[in-house]
């Protein structure tokens, strides 16, 4: 009986690079979203929430990079 081995599959150096990327866009996606979403919370959404106006804009006027 004869084995046949395979060598296994090499991702390409794009899908590696896309596997790395794919992850940190998503994150930075979802950071704009959230922080989008908390700068339209009216004052007694944020009071429920525990913080002020100021602090609200000044986490919605990060940029979707900055943690």
């Amino acid at each position: 009986m004869a084995y046949i081995t395979t060598a296994p599959i090499r991702k390409s150096w794009l899908s590696e690079a896309w596997d790395l990327t794919a992850p940190r866009l998503a994150t930075w996606r979802r950071r704009a979203r959230e922080r989008a979403q908390l700068a339209s919370l009216n004052d007694r959404e944020l009071k429920d929430i525990g913080i002020t106006r100021a602090e609200a804009q000044m986490e919605a006027n990060k940029s979707f990079w900055i943690i």
